[in-house]
């Protein structure tokens, strides 16, 4: 089970509608990831409804010699949709999940150094990310939800938030001739009123591009894990990620966390965030632009990074108060 340190927050008691102002109050919330024992508690427990998700998605994109695009939508109820591109473009938003092609993903082999970047925030708080680019580039994107909850006025109620982690991929490719250090990096943050109570991420790069074919491509985790395909971080070699098995995504993962039991009348606020980068940078005095022509073939030659979370259908967050 994964144990965060108590969180000690300041909750301003009021700001919601019907709730009268308060002082503020401090208490201590041992916030943390339920085991599976203790998620037997939920056991008959309705969560709540009508819960109104706020969202937000942003998008931002720069890649050599183009200019630099950034979007970012917040709505309050409904779905919130961004695209950021190079070379003009206006694909459909997720979770329309872009394929290659025309209105899809740009062909580097004819654009050269590009950079891509959909962000969407479902009014179910469901996340889509994909991020991508080719050559000298960098991409992010983050969609996000945010709630506020108030425990009823009365005897103190254990509050627990569930929301969902979809797969992930962190992934890249070197390409000979026109090598580049790329790297590709997933975050998610789970917030009570502003302060942290559950995050995990996932960083995959490389490590040495000039040493093609046997680049060193490593991946790195960092808070809750997430089930990837490969692990570069257990005691086997059989598993460790290589040039050929980056494109594998983590097993979707269930989160439970315990607020803790909380005074009637405390007021909540909740977000969840999650972000994935990706870039290049140098690897040699050329840099790492793409590289037109190489052997004779008109066409561009790029490395790549690329970070996509696909959510599901029926995996926003819930929220229970149990007696």
């Amino acid at each position: 089970m994964l144990k965060i340190p108590t969180l000690f927050i300041a909750l301003t008691l009021g700001g919601a509608a019907g709730i009268a102002q308060a002082q503020v109050a401090q208490f201590i919330v041992p916030a943390h990831e339920m085991n599976v024992i203790e998620q037997g508690a939920l056991s008959g427990i309705a969560p709540l409804s009508g819960v109104a998700l706020r969202t937000a998605a942003t998008a931002r994109v720069s890649a050599y010699n183009q200019a630099d695009q950034a979007q970012t939508e917040r709505k309050s109820g409904s779905a919130a949709l961004v695209y950021a591109g190079t070379h003009g473009t206006s694909p459909p938003k997720l979770p329309t999940w872009p394929t290659p092609g025309p209105g899809g993903l740009l062909d580097f082999q004819e654009e050269g150094n590009l950079a891509q970047a959909w962000a969407t925030s479902m009014q179910t708080g469901i996340p889509y990310l994909y991020v991508t680019g080719y050559g000298s580039f960098r991409a992010e994107a983050t969609a996000a939800w945010s709630a506020t909850l108030a425990v009823p006025s009365g005897p103190s109620r254990e509050v627990v938030a569930r929301f969902v982690l979809p797969p992930v991929r962190v992934n890249g490719d070197t390409k000979a001739g026109a090598e580049a250090h790329w790297r590709a990096r997933m975050r998610a943050d789970f917030l009570v009123n502003g302060f942290p109570a559950w995050s995990t991420g996932a960083f995959r790069l490389t490590a040495n591009p000039d040493a093609q074919p046997n680049d060193s491509v490593v991946l790195q985790q960092f808070g809750a894990w997430l089930t990837f395909p490969q692990n570069d971080e257990d005691a086997s070699g059989d598993n460790n990620t290589d040039t050929g098995s980056t494109e594998g995504a983590s097993t979707k993962r269930v989160v439970y966390v315990t607020l803790g039991r909380l005074a009637g009348g405390t007021v909540l606020e909740l977000s969840l965030s999650v972000r994935g980068t990706a870039l290049t940078m140098p690897a040699d005095s050329f840099g790492n632009r793409c590289k037109y022509g190489l052997n004779n073939m008109e066409r561009w030659f790029c490395s790549r990074a690329t970070v996509t979370v696909r959510g599901e259908s029926g995996d926003g967050p819930l929220f229970y108060m149990l007696p």
